[in-house]
């Protein structure tokens, strides 16, 4: 991992991630939006052109996701009705932070999903309860894709893109 952080691309993606985060502070929506889409594009540019395999990628990003996730739950700390439902799926979220570094296992994400983000989106742009199961139900969908499937298919180019660009598991 020490290697990768000496690649620009890494470190200027590492640093455009942590100031995202720190961007949550002062406009959660848009610091929110800007974590997300950075989140988004690096699981590709990081992958593909700074030849990061995918074990090494998830290890570094899930520490820029916990970052993330702090400064959300602090930022929702100023909205008590809905507070306490983020501190749980925040609670959640990083238990399963803790077990993937500890048993190096994608798959446990599928037991501890990150519903806290698209939950503290969702307390920013509405309140409801049929839009926030809908959210639910893609990252589940997603949970179970990238952490289960795309690992059992790691060259299958229909089930995971980053295959036909050479990106490896």
């Amino acid at each position: 991992m020490k290697r990768h952080l000496k690649n620009p691309l890494v470190f200027l993606t590492t640093g455009l991630r942590i100031g995202a985060a720190f961007y949550i502070l002062i406009d959660p929506y848009w610091g929110f939006v800007w974590t997300l889409l950075l989140d988004w594009w690096d699981s590709g540019a990081v992958v593909l052109l700074a030849k990061m395999n995918l074990k090494e990628y998830h290890e570094w990003d899930k520490v820029l996701d916990w970052l993330g996730y702090l400064a959300m739950i602090i930022s929702a700390y100023s909205r008590p009705e809905t507070f306490i439902f983020l501190l749980v799926l925040f609670a959640l979220r990083t238990a399963g932070q803790i077990v993937f570094y500890l048993k190096k296992k994608r798959k446990h994400f599928v037991y501890f999903p990150n519903l806290f983000e698209f939950a503290f989106f969702w307390t920013l742009i509405s309140d409801d309860l049929v839009l926030l199961a809908l959210l639910f139900a893609i990252k589940l969908f997603q949970e179970y894709w990238i952490h289960v499937f795309i690992e059992k298919h790691p060259d299958n180019i229909l089930i995971n893109p980053l295959a036909a660009l050479g990106g490896k598991n």
